[in-house]
């Protein structure tokens, strides 16, 4: 559904550093100009005609003067449909951030992209698309960052949606049918090639004789053989929740009886 800025209150898109603008009461030939950083939290005041062109009144909602900025809505028009496919507003520090860990392939594609704003110190903006390509290229070292800058990613899951697994004591499938328990969890077999792979780093760097590190390693596969038993039962329960199936019925089904 198409928005309508022409109508008092509505809330703006977010405008960026740059977005030409003109002022209510200026000369009628005066130039724009353009703001100096970015506005989050414009609405509409009504409109006017300019020279053929229809503009968005807009200010700050606790505004109570009448020089409102003016702004074309055919930009405005624009700047939602971006905001439409965009991730995020980084900063142009974290940009830097992201160039300085980036392989050397990323480091010319991304100051392609970014190196003016990076100069300039303007804020970036980061569509979906971009950030989907850059995560997908990520190392762990590199998500670490990601995660910190945008926060971590979280599958996008609905009501219906069929989850796989093929891990490492069963594989099968179930079905959401509710949203019980909504807390998304590491895997168990993530959990154990992170705790694997922490207890070589101690063994390679001396802190672990071999069989302090032979023992660690049949604890974790341990701890994780009952972690994948725990997070499939509780997927099984939270599946069949509508259905009226408990604990009981899930363990029954981790143990191949139904």
């Amino acid at each position: 559904m198409k928005i309508d800025y022409t109508i008092k209150g509505t809330k703006l898109p977010i405008i960026p550093k740059g977005t030409e603008h003109r002022v209510v009461g200026w000369d009628v030939d005066a130039t724009g100009d353009k703001f100096g950083w970015n506005k989050e939290d414009f609405i509409s005041f009504g409109y006017e005609y300019h020279k053929g062109c229809t503009y968005i009144l807009c200010e700050h909602i606790e505004y109570g003067g009448k020089n409102y900025f003016m702004i074309k809505l055919s930009d405005i028009e624009k700047l939602t449909k971006q905001e439409e496919t965009m991730t995020k507003i980084i900063t142009y520090s974290d940009a830097q951030r992201i160039v300085d860990i980036a392989c050397g392939t990323w480091t010319e594609i991304l100051f392609g992209k970014w190196g003016k704003d990076i100069v300039l110190k303007n804020d970036i903006l980061i569509t979906d698309e971009d950030y989907q390509k850059m995560r997908k290229a990520c190392t762990s070292e590199q998500h670490k960052l990601f995660d910190e800058i945008f926060g971590e990613d979280k599958p996008k899951l609905k009501i219906g949606d069929w989850i796989m697994y093929d891990s490492l004591f069963k594989a099968g499938a179930y079905q959401i049918k509710s949203f019980r328990n909504n807390k998304m969890k590491q895997t168990a077999v993530e959990w154990q090639f992170e705790q694997l792979f922490n207890s070589f780093e101690k063994f390679n760097n001396g802190e672990y004789t071999f069989n302090e590190y032979l023992k660690r390693s049949l604890e974790i596969f341990e701890q994780a053989k009952e972690m994948e038993k725990e997070q499939i039962i509780d997927a099984y329960e939270d599946g069949n929740y509508d259905n009226g199936m408990g604990r009981c019925e899930a363990e029954q089904y981790y143990n191949g009886n139904i």
